[in-house]
C-alpha cells in the first residue's frame, strides 16, 4: 500500500524500492500471487522510467507466475502489456499481435464488464496495427467519452493522444496536433511520464508532417 501511495505522490524511485522489498518478502513466504503483483508493478514503473529491458523482464516473470497460479485476468493483463512493448517500443508488430490476440481471447472468455472493456481496448490497438484507422477512430472516440464520464485523468490524456495518432494516420494533421496538445494540457504537472512522452512524440511526428521541423525538435 505504501508503494502505491508513493507512486501517487510522484516518488517513483522510492516506490520501486518498496516493491523490490515486497517482492523479496513474498518470495520468502512463497506467496506467488503477491510476488506476481509486485513484479507487474515493477514492470510498470520500469516502463514509466524508460527502462524497457527491466520492464520486459518483470512483466515476463509476472506472466510466468500468473500462469502457474491460474490468474486468468492477470495473464491477459500481462500479455497486453507485453504486446504494447513489442509494438510500440520495439516495433515487433507480428509478435505484438500474438500477445494482443491471446490477451483479447482470455478477456472475452472471462466475460465480465471489466474484461469486456479490456478486450475492446486491445482490439482497438489491433485496428491500428492492421491499418483499420476509421474503425479505430470510432472506438477511440467512444472510449474517450467514457474516460471523460468517469473522470480518469490519465485515460483522458492518453486517449487525446490516441485520437491524435488516428488523425495522423488519416492525414488530418490539424486535428492530430489539436488532440496531442489537449493531451499535454491534461497531463501537465501530473505523474504520468510515459503518457507525456507518448504525447510529445506523437505531437513531434505531426509537426514534422506539417513542415514545422523546428518546433518538432
Amino acid at each position: 500500500m505504501k508503494a502505491y501511495m508513493t507512486i501517487e505522490k510522484g516518488s517513483l524511485e522510492l516506490a520501486k524500492n518498496l516493491l523490490e522489498q515486497a517482492l523479496v518478502l513474498y518470495k520468502e513466504i512463497d506467496h506467488k500471487y503477491g510476488a506476481s503483483e509486485a513484479l507487474f508493478n515493477l514492470g510498470w514503473l520500469s516502463l514509466q522510467q524508460g527502462n524497457l529491458e527491466d520492464g520486459n523482464h518483470y512483466h515476463q516473470s509476472s506472466l510466468e507466475l500468473k500462469r502457474q497460479i491460474g490468474d486468468h485476468y492477470g495473464v491477459a493483463n500481462e500479455l497486453y502489456y507485453l504486446g504494447v512493448q513489442e509494438a510500440f517500443h520495439w516495433g515487433n508488430i507480428e509478435r505484438a499481435k500474438e500477445f494482443f490476440w491471446e490477451s483479447s481471447d482470455i478477456f472475452q472468455d472471462l466475460g465480465d464488464p471489466i474484461s469486456n472493456s479490456r478486450s475492446l481496448r486491445i482490439m482497438d490497438d489491433l485496428y491500428i496495427l492492421e491499418g483499420w484507422y476509421e474503425v479505430a477512430l470510432f472506438t477511440r472516440q467512444k472510449m474517450a467519452r467514457e474516460y471523460q464520464r468517469i473522470g480518469d485523468i490519465a485515460g483522458i490524456g492518453f486517449h487525446h493522444t490516441q485520437l491524435g495518432e488516428v488523425y495522423y494516420h488519416l492525414g488530418d494533421y490539424q486535428k492530430a496536433e489539436e488532440q496531442c496538445r489537449q493531451a499535454l494540457a491534461v497531463l501537465e504537472d501530473r505523474i504520468y511520464p510515459f503518457e507525456q512522452a507518448f504525447s510529445r512524440w506523437q505531437l513531434g511526428m505531426t509537426l514534422l508532417a506539417r513542415d514545422q521541423a523546428e518546433e518538432a525538435h
